[in-house]
């Protein structure tokens, strides 16, 4: 605003015309109105959000029988950064919960655990192992364009079958924001099949 007035009263000490005077303070008001509302609106809508971390993570399972009862099930979690902006990463969690084999009395508990979000929630599969990470500040980086792998070993009873490898990583920047915790995530269906 008071741009606008300097504008006009050197405008007017010049000796030009108020209507030539006024055409130049209109443009010069429609250019500061469009760059502002611009700015805001690339702050606060969050246009194209290049100023946020993305993680795009990825799963890659294997296994391997060993002796006559166990089952090794190694899981690899590809952290790729997906943003122009550093991710760094404090807390994680990685569970390995058991589909198959499992009897028809807990598919029926499971299935009614879930009461009136059948559909829109996660069935509580039985949990075979979880793992719990935390790194110190600035321990795991993971730099724009880069893939971190994230490697995980389970050893599981041979009977079981099927497998749901889960992965989520917290986003701390956007949670300390927010209030509430955010973060990414996968999930992996793996069948282990006889060799």
């Amino acid at each position: 605003m008071a741009l606008l007035a300097l504008l006009w009263g050197a405008i007017g000490w010049s000796g030009a015309s108020w209507s030539d005077a006024s055409i130049v303070v209109q443009a010069v008001g429609t250019l500061t109105a469009v760059f502002v509302g611009g700015g805001f609106a690339f702050y606060r809508l969050q246009i194209l959000r290049t100023f946020h971390p993305h993680l795009t993570i990825t799963h890659e399972v294997s296994h391997r029988f060993i002796g006559g009862s166990y089952t090794h099930v190694a899981l690899t979690a590809h952290l790729q950064n997906t943003s122009r902006v550093v991710v760094s990463l404090r807390r994680g969690v990685v569970t390995l919960d058991q589909v198959s084999p499992i009897d028809d009395q807990d598919i029926v508990r499971l299935y009614d655990s879930l009461g009136d979000t059948r559909g829109a929630g996660d069935i509580p599969w039985p949990t075979l192992e979880r793992f719990n990470r935390e790194w110190e500040e600035g321990d795991l980086i993971v730099e724009p364009g880069e893939t971190y792998p994230e490697p995980y070993e389970f050893l599981i009873p041979r009977e079981v079958r099927t497998v749901i490898a889960y992965t989520y990583y917290e986003d701390t920047v956007l949670t300390k924001q927010r209030g509430k915790e955010i973060g990414w995530h996968a999930l992996t269906t793996y069948d282990i099949l006889e060799e």
